[in-house]
C-alpha cells in the first residue's frame, strides 16, 4: 500500500467517525452516504436471492460452526476460532479450521497445515490462516474463498467430524449448523452505517439468523456500556444464546536472532514502549496494554491487514530512538508479517521487539456446543 492510499483511509476513518466536522468532511460523508445505499440495496438483493432459494446454500457431510461478525474490521474472531478448535479438539472432534484466505496468492482452495506440519508460505495463504496453523498444532487448516469448495477439499483430505469456519457469517454459499457472531465491545456496531458511511457488513437485522452472540473485550469498556450493547442485541435477537468475553494476555514472545524468548507479560509493567499494529480495531492492543501496566509513549497504527515495509521499520526505529524507548510491542497478527531483514534492522538498532499473544476467556458456558451431535 502506497503513501498517498494510506492517507486516503486514514481521512476516510477520520470522516466516518466524525472526527473531521468541516465541510469538506461534511460532503463527503454525504457522497459515502450514497453509497452506502447502493451497498444496502446489492445486500437485500442478494439475501433474498438465497432466502427464496433462487440461489442454492449447500451442504456439507460434516457439522459446520461458523465464527463471524458483523462489522467490518477486527472483532476479536481469531483468538475465538482457535479456543473453540482446542475445545472441539478436548471433546474428541475431528476438526478442521476453513479460513477465507485475505491476501492469499492462490485462489483455489488449498491446505495450509496438516495435522503435523505447515505446508505453505504465509505470501500464498494469508495473515490469519497462516497465522492459525501456527497456533492449532495438529488441528489442519485450509484456505480457500469459496468456503463449500474449501470444506470439499477438507473432507476429502482429513474426514472432519467438524469444519469450524473462520468468517462465515456472511457466506451464504455454505449451510452452516451453528452461528457464532462475534460483537466488539470497543465498537460494536460500526456506527451504524453499512459500508462505505460505516463499518457494518450487514444490516443489524442480520443479526437474528445468529445461534451465539459474543461480546468479545468486554473487560476493555464499562458494565454500563456491555449492558447497553446487550440491550441493543437483545433487539434484534431474542433468541441467541448472548455471552461476553474478555481477551487477557498470555505471553510476550520476544523476538531475537537466536528464535524467541516467551515471558510473563507483567514484565513490561511499567516499561515506557512503542506500540504498533496493523488491526481492524487498533484500540483492542492499546486497551491491553494499558491493562498490563504498559506505558505508551507512542502508538503506531497502520490499516487492517497492512504489508510493512522496510521503511516502515526504520521510522518505528527512529521513533523509538527519539522518544528513548527500547521495547516495541505488537501482536500476533502482525507479527507473522515481520521479516528478517525488518528484524535485523530493528535488533541491530538495540530494539527489543515484544509479541503480544492474547487467549479467549468465555464469561459462561457455550451451550450451544454441547448440542451438537
Amino acid at each position: 500500500m502506497n503513501l498517498s492510499a494510506e492517507r486516503m483511509i486514514s481521512y476516510l476513518i477520520s470522516v466516518i467517525t466524525g472526527q473531521r466536522s468541516n465541510l469538506p468532511a461534511s460532503l463527503t460523508r454525504f457522497f459515502l452516504l450514497i453509497l452506502e445505499q447502493l451497498f444496502r440495496l446489492l445486500v437485500k438483493i442478494r439475501t433474498f436471492l438465497y432466502q427464496q432459494g433462487l440461489i442454492k446454500s449447500r451442504d456439507l457431510s460434516c457439522q459446520v460452526i461458523s465464527v463471524g461478525n458483523i462489522v467490518s474490521g477486527g472483532s476479536g474472531k481469531t483468538p475465538l476460532v482457535k479456543y473453540l478448535a482446542e475445545e472441539l479438539r478436548q471433546k474428541g472432534k475431528e476438526v478442521v479450521v476453513v479460513s477465507r484466505g485475505y491476501g492469499a496468492t492462490s485462489s483455489k482452495p488449498v491446505v495450509v497445515a496438516d495435522r503435523s506440519k505447515l505446508l505453505l508460505e504465509r505470501e500464498m495463504v494469508g495473515d490469519e490462516a497462516y497465522m492459525l496453523a501456527g497456533f492449532l498444532p495438529g488441528i489442519p487448516v485450509v484456505t480457500g474463498k469459496d468456503r463449500w469448495q474449501a470444506g470439499q477439499l477438507a473432507l476429502e483430505r482429513f474426514a472432519p467430524q467438524v469444519l469450524l469456519l473462520d468468517d462465515g457469517f456472511q457466506h451464504w454459499r455454505l449451510k452452516r449448523d451453528l452461528d457464532i457472531v462475534v460483537i466488539d465491545a470497543i465498537n460494536p456496531f460500526g456506527y451504524f452505517h453499512l459500508i462505505p458511511r460505516g463499518f457494518l457488513r450487514e444490516p443489524l437485522t442480520a443479526l437474528k439468523r445468529a445461534d451465539v452472540l459474543i461480546i468479545s473485550r468486554a473487560n476493555q469498556v464499562s458494565t454500563e456500556i456491555i449492558k447497553e450493547i446487550k440491550d441493543k442485541l437483545r433487539e434484534y435477537n431474542k433468541k441467541a444464546q448472548l455471552l461476553t468475553s474478555r481477551y487477557r494476555a498470555e505471553y510476550i514472545r520476544e523476538l531475537d536472532f537466536n528464535g524467541a524468548q516467551y515471558f510473563n507479560p507483567t514484565m513490561i509493567r511499567g516499561e515506557a514502549v512503542l506500540a504498533f499494529s496493523g488491526l481492524g480495531n487498533p484500540a483492542s492492543l492499546r486497551g491491553t496494554l494499558d491493562e498490563l501496566g504498559a506505558k505508551i509513549i507512542e502508538y503506531c497504527s497502520f490499516p487492517d491487514h497492512y504489508r510493512y515495509r522496510e521503511q516502515d521499520f526504520l521510522d518505528l526505529i527512529e521513533r523509538a530512538r527519539e522518544n528513548r524507548l527500547s521495547w516495541l510491542i505488537t501482536t500476533e497478527k502482525d507479527a507473522v508479517k515481520i521479516n528478517q531483514v525488518m528484524l535485523q534492522h530493528l535488533l541491530g538498532s538495540g530494539c527489543r521487539l515484544g509479541i503480544l499473544g492474547i487467549e479467549v476467556e468465555l464469561e459462561g458456558e457455550l451451550t450451544a456446543l454441547e448440542k451438537l451431535s
